[in-house]
């Protein structure tokens, strides 16, 4: 008796089992875990944190000690802030912003395929969809990645770390992945800024300059218990322990709930084939083409463990896992910092914002200001010196003297030609205190090791050269900060590289960007159908190739382009012969609305003998096709050609006699002679003086034919 066919159910269809029983001990190990990591990342990264606060604080104005400002406002002193800070901060970021850190990609091996029409093997290259351009790999990627910079406007989450770089010592970056829209699948790739520098917590165990081997990490975020309450009704708002963020810090306030983005890398092992073509693999990538590998009779020559690591995400409070576990197609934690100088001491990292060492000059700007304006305020306020009998009945006249614009002072005379109480001498405002003002403004410059001419102010240069030079020494005091960004876009690019495969994993169309703000479209994971396997089969995979990630620093492409266009005009100038057969790259790298029109029109005079294969090739295709001429045109048009050499070989003649006559001299006999001779030999040096002379004589009956024209 057969059994009848169970109903399936709609749990069957789900990828991962439900939540089994006795997890929420595991869980609660987990928070308990995280707790701890939390509280000694808070404990390490404390005085980091502490100094970047101030930092911010400070260059935003708040730079008198609270005590001390408190007192000289009450004794109702001046109390200065000349806040020369944000001038010079100005200046870094502003060399961030003409230096533009760019994302390359290269191939690392040439992946090889079977050709559609031919079969033999060759590089695997992508079809546009709109031209006949085919493009490689890593072309591929880094219009794709160039693409995702472009709709997430990257540029902006650059700034921004690196803006928090160089006020408060570091930034962070992070790269994710989110849906194109509610109703689909598909997903893209994004770059963002961590605003809130604070709100990341990084393995103090972490040893690599860009923390790529970091285990764990915290983005923390302040929900309001009303809004956390509503997103998550089954949630716990009881206090924890101390155990948790003790002094920074707690998962519960009384109005708000702390919620962290909780990053583990976790180690796995993995087992690596080296395949008989030279390949390696995972042998659980190599389960999907066990088939094709045995058609082609590749076998596994040798295979071996690999540890490697994975990451995952969830989302937590001190007391509940709110979301999540989410397994990250990433083996290393896509959270990047953007750091400052640094400095180790007793094998702790402290970060250093641009103005962290230029503090105190600033303070000593401030009180020398103050001190030198309190000076020049006093000095009409001296006090009047006289008897008491000379002010008796007109105190309070003589009272406000200084704070009143009375017209006259009355005062009792008391001998012949008294002239009443005098003014004192007002102080005079010590050299000192103007000289230690300009010191001040010296030091602060020292200390960020910027210099006039990096600020755009007036030096003893002269010389461009020299004024340059000069920018270019005070650049060293920005260049780690910028170097500092390139080392995290860089780790940026390799995410990117890592992630793309496994989002752009379905069959789609993509927009490729390039630097020269051109785009094409191709598509990826093109499926068709192999007639000889009789299966369906996927092409243009990017997932295949390996690559490297190289990061330029450098100004943009516009700017490239116009400095490049300078320069030709500069060099064709010099060489005028050059301006003809460089028209139109000059015109090409112009700033004008129709560029490409104008250098696609000077091309067509450019002369063929100096073009490249492929710019040869590209007019050939945009000549428009001449239809087959006629028997009896072909006829006309050899009879034609023959009268035209014909006539040709007369003018020449006529022009080697004429240039031959005017060559009487002897020196000038002698030079026809040698020429002659090895015109008459059958060497390529031969061949070259023949074209030479040819050459010659034609420019010599050019002219003559200009000056008779002209006569």
């Amino acid at each position: 008796m057969t059994n009848k066919k169970q109903k399936g159910t709609i749990d069957q269809l789900y990828g991962k089992p439900k939540k089994a029983k006795g997890e929420d001990n595991a869980d609660d190990a987990l928070i308990a875990r995280a707790r701890e990591r939390a509280r000694d990342g808070a404990s390490y990264w404390k005085e980091n944190w502490e100094l970047a606060e101030d930092d911010l604080k400070f260059i935003s104005g708040d730079q008198w000690p609270e005590s001390v400002k408190s007192e000289r406002e009450l004794e109702q002193r001046p109390c200065l802030t000349n806040n020369v800070l944000p001038t010079f901060v100005e200046q870094v970021i502003g060399d961030q912003l003409q230096n533009k850190p760019s994302i390359k990609i290269n191939s690392t091996d040439v992946t090889r395929v079977p050709d559609r029409n031919t079969g033999e093997q060759t590089t695997l290259k992508i079809q546009s969809l709109s031209s006949n351009k085919e493009y490689e790999l890593a072309e591929v990627l880094q219009g794709i990645i160039k693409n995702i910079e472009y709709n997430c406007d990257a540029e902006d989450a650059y700034d921004i770390s690196f803006q928090s770089a160089v006020e408060g010592a570091f930034g962070y970056l992070r790269v994710r992945s989110d849906y194109l829209a509610d109703d689909t699948f598909e997903q893209d790739l994004l770059i963002e800024a961590i605003e809130n520098q604070f709100s990341v917590t990084i393995d103090p165990s972490a040893k690599k300059p860009d923390k790529s081997d970091m285990m764990w990490c915290f983005i923390d975020d302040q929900m309001l218990k009303e809004d956390f309450k509503e997103k998550y009704p089954n949630a716990s708002m009881e206090p924890v322990s101390s155990d948790s963020v003790d002094e920074v810090g707690s998962w519960f306030s009384e109005q708000t709930v702390r919620v962290s983005e909780y990053f583990v890398r976790e180690p796995v092992t993995k087992k690596v084939a080296l395949l008989s073509d030279g390949r390696s693999m995972y042998m659980e990538d190599i389960e999907d083409i066990v088939d094709e590998l045995m058609e082609k009779g590749i076998t596994i020559v040798r295979e071996r463990n690999v540890k490697t690591f994975k990451t995952i995400w969830r989302k937590i409070t001190g007391r509940d896992v709110l979301e999540g576990p989410i397994e990250l197609k990433v083996s290393t934690i896509p959270v990047i910092p953007v750091y400052g100088k640094s400095t180790t001491i007793k094998k702790k990292k402290i970060y250093r914002s641009a103005i962290r060492h230029s503090k105190d000059a600033q303070r000593m700007a401030n009180y020398w200001d103050s001190a030198a304006t309190e000076a020049v305020a006093l000095a009409p306020k001296a006090p009047f010196s006289g008897t008491p009998e000379q002010i008796e009945g007109f105190e309070d006249e003589w009272e406000s003297a200084n704070t009143s614009n009375l017209s006259f002072l009355p005062f009792n005379a008391q001998t012949p030609g008294d002239r009443g109480p005098q003014r004192q001498q007002p102080a005079i405002v010590p050299s000192a205190e103007i000289s230690m003002s300009m010191q001040s403004s010296d030091k602060i410059k020292s200390t960020m090791g910027m210099f006039d001419a990096s600020v755009g102010a007036q030096g003893n240069e002269t010389s461009g050269r020299a004024i340059i030079a000069r920018q270019r020494e005070g650049d060293t005091g920005s260049f780690r900060f910028i170097d500092n960004l390139s080392k995290a876009i860089r780790r940026v690019g390799r995410l990117l590289v890592e992630l793309i495969p496994t989002v752009y994993d379905t069959e789609r169309v993509v927009r490729l960007k390039f630097p020269d703000d051109t785009e094409d479209f191709v598509k990826l994971n093109e499926q068709i159908f192999d007639d000889e396997k009789n299966e369906w089969v996927t092409i243009s995979d990017i997932s295949i190739g390996k690559y490297d990630v190289v990061v330029t620093t450098g100004p943009a492409y516009t700017t490239q382009r116009m400095e490049a266009a300078d320069a030709m005009m500069q060099f064709a100038a010099a060489v005028p012969q050059a301006g003809a057969v460089m028209a139109d790259l000059i015109a090409l790298n112009m700033d004008w609305p129709g560029a490409d029109t104008i250098a696609a029109r000077l091309k067509k005079i450019v002369p063929p003998n100096v073009l490249t294969n492929k710019e040869r090739e590209a007019m050939a295709e945009d000549m428009p096709e001449q239809e087959e001429p006629t028997p009896e045109q072909q006829v006309q048009m050899k009879e034609a050609e023959a009268k035209s050499k014909q006539a040709d070989a007369d003018i020449a003649e006529a022009e080697a006699d004429m240039f031959k006559a005017q060559l009487e001299t002897d020196d000038a006999k002698k030079a026809l002679a040698q020429i002659e001779q090895l015109a008459n030999g059958g060497d390529a040096m031969a061949q070259n003086v023949r074209e030479l002379v040819a050459e010659t004589i034609a420019e010599i009956m050019a002219a003559q034919q200009a000056n008779v024209t002209e006569q």
